[in-house]
């Protein structure tokens, strides 16, 4: 089984120059909303005496991934010396995802390649990083596919068809602000081993509205929703779902017409995700309009503030 949660991106950045900058956001980041423009230092391996006559106060700090100085000590160190931001490079290869627990500022990461790129230009005097965040995101994708009996001999990724997901329009109310936490997990069915639920617990504000776009339970398999107030060990109201399998509702004519395209046993791939209309262009956006064939479903989950 794969497993995948797609949201509105929270975190894009570009270059002064317009070179666009590839982050990925790490647990223990603190999320803020709006645009800010930082210019950028390069501190070593984040040590705290690599701050040592640097001025990074209201900057983004470029730091090198080691198992010298964990994640969080780095997080620590570059708020305690007042920036805004740590921007970590990978000393592998791929993607860098770390636990910064819990921190006051903001933490991504690069891969080598790109990192190398802002480290010249943090120590050339000319690195600016124009950053967007979000905060909460307006809609998400929670997708889920099943392999019975086999293992994927190709890429672990999936394109689902308009005709594929079902369209969630999920309204928290509330008679105040609150901030809260909540999971969908995907349970697995019987035969492909129950019990094994595959999710994660994200931020959500309360009241609000949130598009989702879900991919229907294989078999017996179903979703499973939690939401509450409060974070942490802060007690708040709790609110729990049961066993949700959403189905794709269309007309029998188009129902038939979409069974020949279905059986092909071609393996479907990520389209490339996209911004609503009116914002700018990013990489890993998820595309809120997979169009008109999906089930309009109004799920109504009131909040008490």
């Amino acid at each position: 089984m794969t497993r995948w949660r797609l949201r509105e991106e929270f975190l894009d950045a570009e270059t002064g120059s317009g070179h666009e900058v590839e982050l990925t956001g790490q647990n223990g980041t603190r999320l803020q909303d709006g645009r800010s423009r930082l210019a950028t230092v390069y501190v070593g391996k984040g040590a705290a005496r690599d701050y040592d006559g640097i001025d990074v106060r209201g900057k983004a700090v470029i730091a090198d991934r080691s198992d010298e100085i964990s994640a969080a000590t780095r997080g620590h160190n570059a708020a305690a010396a007042g920036a805004l931001m740590i921007i970590s490079v990978n000393d592998t290869r791929g993607r860098l995802y770390e636990s910064y627990g819990d921190q006051e500022i903001t933490s991504a990461s690069v891969r080598a390649e790109e990192g190398a790129r802002l480290i010249a230009e943090a120590e050339d005097g000319r690195g600016i990083l124009k950053v967007e965040q979000k905060r909460f995101a307006d809609y998400l994708f929670d997708l889920a596919r099943v392999y019975k009996d086999a293992i994927p001999d190709t890429a672990l990724v999936y394109r689902p068809t308009e005709d594929e997901l079902a369209k969630v329009t999920s309204r928290y109310h509330g008679d105040k602000g609150v901030l809260g936490g909540g999971i969908r997990v995907y349970v697995p069915a019987r035969e492909i081993g129950r019990g094994c639920g595959v999710g994660l617990t994200e931020y959500e504000k309360y009241p609000d509205v949130r598009t989702e776009y879900v991919s229907p339970p294989y078999g017996d398999s179903f979703w499973y929703e939690n939401h509450r107030i409060g974070t942490g060990e802060t007690p708040g109201i709790e609110q729990r779902g049961d066993k949700d399998r959403f189905r794709i509702h269309l007309p029998p004519e188009r129902r038939r017409r979409l069974l020949p395209a279905r059986s092909q046993a071609a393996e479907p791939v990520f389209r490339r995700l996209r911004r609503p209309a009116g914002r700018r262009a990013g990489r890993t956006h998820a595309d809120p309009r997979p169009g008109s064939g999906n089930a309009r479903l109004v799920r109504r989950r009131p909040v008490q503030g």
